[in-house]
């Protein structure tokens, strides 16, 4: 009877012995997949700060552009205010050069007048 004992606690112990085996290589692939993850997780980390690079080289180039634009709209006003006060100067110049046009007419208007009467007068000298 003890040797069948013996037989049956040798049995055990090998199942068991067979069961920690399967245990371990089970726990190894358990590792490697964990390994596997940190791998993983490790290139997910590079990627993200990969595009946050990129994101703050865009806002750079957005914040550059965005000066540069800002830059020639103020270029762009006061040039457009210069054309607004030359406008208005020349506005003036069209209301003198108006007022300016109804004497010169009324004068080149005397000055045939005076053209006429001195062809008349000659005609009348010469006859």
């Amino acid at each position: 009877m003890s040797e069948q004992l013996l037989q049956k606690i040798l049995s055990e112990m090998m199942s068991m012995k067979d069961d920690v085996k399967s245990i371990k290589h089970e726990l190894q692939t358990v590792k490697d997949d964990v390994l596997s993850i940190k791998n993983e997780l490790q290139t997910v980390k590079s990627d993200v700060l990969s595009v946050k690079a990129e994101l703050q080289s865009v806002k750079s180039e957005m914040n550059s552009r965005f000066d540069t634009v800002e830059a020639k709209l103020a270029v762009n006003e006061r040039e457009i205010a210069d054309v607004k006060r030359k406008l208005g100067f020349i506005e003036e110049q069209a209301a003198s050069t108006s007022e300016l046009q109804s004497p010169l007419t009324e004068l080149q208007k005397q000055i045939q007048e005076h053209d006429a009467d001195i062809k008349l007068i000659k005609r009348v000298l010469a006859s």
